[in-house]
C-alpha cells in the first residue's frame, strides 16, 4: 500500500486545504469535508480518540477542543454501518419548541418519550433509505412512515427539517393527545405506548441483521439554556440522549456539548447522575497538542519540500510520540530559547503553549502566527527567529482572549468588557478581597457592565473564563497556577489563596505594584516534556 503523499490525486487534495504559505493547515475542522484529508490531518493516534471501546453520550469539552475531529474520528473509525450526522443544533432547538406551542404542563418523561422517538424516528429514515426492504416486511413501521407524512430526504438534518414543518403543522391545528400524538397520528390510538413499540421494533432490526447506528451531535454552542420556553424541551432531551448508549446492542449517541455551558446543562438535568454518567472531558496534555503541530508540519513538508533536504529527512523520520522526537524536532525549527516578558530564557514552543489554553486550535494559530511573522521579514518558512516567536504570539493573543469570552456569552454576556477593563489593574498577584474592591470602584453602576455581571457572578467569571487561577508553587523566575479549564471540576479559591492572571489575558504588557517581583505564570501541565517523565 502506498503512502498518501506518494499519490498525486491525494496530494491534490490536501493542497486544497493545506497552502504553501500556512504551514499548520486548517485551524478549524468544520471546513475540512472531505474524509480522507480528515484522515490525514487529525492526528488519530492521539490518546483522547483511542478510547474507542467507550461509549459515552455526551463529549464535553472547550471550543477549539477537537470535538467535531472526535465525531470524525467516530464515523471514520469503522465500527459503525451507519453514522447519521446532525450539524446543526438549530433544528433540534425548533423540536423542543414544539412542545411550548400548547401551553400547560409538560412533564419531563413525557418529553423524554417524545425526545426518544424523534431519535429513533432519524435512525429509521436513515434506515429506510439504505435498506427500503427491510423496512417494507414491517407492517408497523411501514403504518408509521404513512401517518407520518414526511418525504424521503438525502440527509437526517434535512429528514429533521421537514419533520419539524409537519409536527409544527398538526400540533398547532390543536392535535389532541400531545406531542406524541402529532408524532404517530393514528398509531397514537392504536398502541398503547407507540413511542416504545417504535424503540423495539428498530433495536430488534438493527440487531436481528447486525446493523450498528450511531447518531452523531455537534454542537450545543448555540442553544439559549436560559429560554424558559424550551426548557422542559432540554431536559428531556438530556434525558433521553443520557440513556441512549447504556445497553449493548443498541443504537447510540454522541452528543457534543461546549464545556462553557456545561455547568448550565448540568443544572437543568433532572438526574446529573444518570443523564451525564459519564461524559468524555476533552482534555488535552501539552505534549499531545505539540504532536499535532508537529504532524501538520510534516504534512507541509510532504506536500511542498519533498522531504528532500537533510534536514527535512530527519524531521520527517523522528518518533514525534517520544519525548526525544518530539524535542528534537522543535529544536530544528525554532529557536534553542527566546527572551521572554521577564527577562529570563524560555523554550519557544513552552512560551507558546502557555499563552494557550491547552486547547489545539489556539495553538495551531499561534504557530501560525509565528510562521507568519518569520515569513514576512526572512521569507523563511522554517528556521524561525526568536523575536517572531515573541511578536507571532503576541499579535494573536488578544484575538483567543476575546474568542474564549464569546464562547462564555450565553452565561456571562459583558466577560470581554469585563475583562478589557479589570485585567490591567490586577497585580501580577492578588486575593480574591482585591478583586471585590476592584469591582466596587470601577465595574458597580457602569452601564453596559454591572446588569450582566454581578457581584456575585464577578470573579466566577474570570476563574470559569481562565482568566485567573491560583497559584501552587513559587521559583525564583516563575510561578505555577491551576487554572479551571484543566481542572476536573470547579476551581474554588479560599480568601487566603494567591491569585494570577493567565498570560492570554495579561498579554506582553500589564500594569504592576512597583514593588512586586515579575514572575512569569506557568499554567498546570504546560511543559510538554514533564509528560513523559
Amino acid at each position: 500500500m502506498i503512502n498518501w503523499w506518494e499519490d498525486k490525486r491525494t496530494c491534490a487534495l490536501m493542497r486544497e486545504y493545506v497552502f504553501r504559505n500556512q504551514l499548520v493547515g486548517p485551524t478549524d475542522a468544520d471546513i475540512i469535508s472531505d474524509p480522507e484529508a480528515r484522515r490525514i490531518l487529525f492526528d488519530f493516534h492521539d490518546r483522547l480518540y483511542k478510547q474507542k471501546d467507550s461509549s459515552p453520550s455526551y463529549v464535553v469539552g472547550r471550543r477549539g477542543s477537537g470535538k467535531t475531529a472526535y465525531l470524525s474520528y467516530i464515523e471514520g473509525f469503522g465500527k459503525y454501518d451507519i453514522c447519521i450526522n446532525i450539524d446543526k443544533w438549530k433544528v433540534f432547538k425548533e423540536v423542543g419548541e414544539i412542545s411550548s406551542q400548547g401551553g400547560g404542563t409538560v412533564f419531563v418523561e413525557e418529553m423524554d418519550d417524545y425526545w426518544d422517538s424523534v431519535l429513533f424516528t432519524i435512525i429509521l429514515s436513515e434506515l429506510r433509505r439504505r435498506y427500503p426492504r427491510l423496512i417494507s416486511r414491517d407492517q408497523f413501521l411501514e403504518n408509521y412512515f404513512g401517518e407520518l407524512g414526511v418525504e424521503r430526504a438525502n440527509s437526517a438534518t434535512s429528514f429533521l427539517t421537514r419533520l419539524i414543518r409537519r409536527l409544527n403543522g398538526r400540533y398547532a391545528s390543536g392535535s389532541s393527545g400531545g406531542m406524541l400524538s402529532a408524532l404517530f397520528g393514528e398509531l397514537f390510538n392504536e398502541f398503547d405506548e407507540p413511542g416504545r413499540e417504535l424503540r423495539q421494533r428498530v433495536e430488534s432490526l438493527c440487531r436481528d441483521n447486525e446493523i450498528r447506528v450511531v447518531i452523531l451531535i455537534d454542537s450545543l454552542e448555540s442553544y439559549k439554556v436560559d429560554d424558559e420556553r424550551v426548557s422542559d424541551g432540554i431536559k428531556g432531551f438530556l434525558k433521553s440522549v443520557g440513556k441512549f448508549n447504556t445497553r449493548r446492542n443498541r443504537p447510540e449517541v454522541r452528543c457534543c456539548i461546549p464545556s462553557e455551558l456545561y455547568y448550565n446543562f448540568l443544572a437543568l438535568s433532572t438526574n446529573a447522575g444518570k443523564d451525564f454518567n459519564p461524559p468524555l472531558f476533552l482534555h488535552w496534555k501539552s505534549s499531545e497538542i505539540l504532536s499535532v503541530v508537529a504532524h501538520r508540519m510534516c504534512i507541509h513538508m510532504r506536500l511542498y519540500n519533498d522531504g528532500s533536504s537533510v534536514r527535512n529527512r530527519e524531521l520527517l523520520g523522528l518518533n514525534l510520540d517520544s519525548r526525544q522526537g518530539l524535542q528534537r524536532f522543535f529544536e530544528k525549527v525554532f529557536p534553542e530559547m527566546v527572551t521572554n516578558e521577564t527577562g529570563d530564557l524560555e523554550r519557544p514552543e513552552i512560551f507558546i503553549l502557555r499563552h494557550t489554553q491547552m486547547l489545539p486550535r489556539q495553538a495551531l494559530k499561534i504557530f501560525h502566527s509565528v510562521i507568519r511573522e518569520n515569513y514576512s521579514e526572512t521569507g523563511e518558512y522554517a528556521y524561525i527567529q526568536p523575536r517572531h516567536v515573541l511578536d507571532g504570539t503576541y499579535k494573536i493573543v488578544n484575538e483567543l482572549a476575546t474568542s474564549v469570552c464569546t464562547a462564555f456569552r450565553a452565561s456571562y454576556p459583558g466577560a470581554w468588557k469585563v475583562c478589557r477593563d479589570v485585567v490591567p489593574r490586577l497585580g501580577y498577584t492578588f486575593k480574591l478581597d482585591e478583586l471585590e474592591v476592584i469591582y466596587r470602584r470601577h465595574l458597580r453602576g457602569r452601564p453596559g457592565i454591572s446588569e450582566k455581571v454581578t457581584e456575585l457572578d464577578f470573579a466566577r467569571m474570570l476563574i470559569e473564563l481562565g482568566c485567573i487561577g491560583v497559584q501552587q508553587n513559587v521559583s525564583d523566575r516563575y510561578q505555577v497556577a491551576q487554572f479551571e479549564y484543566n481542572s476536573r471540576g470547579e476551581l474554588m479559591p479560599r480568601g487566603t489563596d494567591t491569585l494570577c492572571v493567565h498570560p492570554m489575558f495579561r498579554g506582553p504588557n500589564g500594569d504592576r505594584k512597583s514593588d512586586e517581583a515579575l514572575k512569569s505564570v506557568y499554567p498546570v501541565g504546560v511543559d510538554p516534556y514533564e509528560d513523559f517523565s
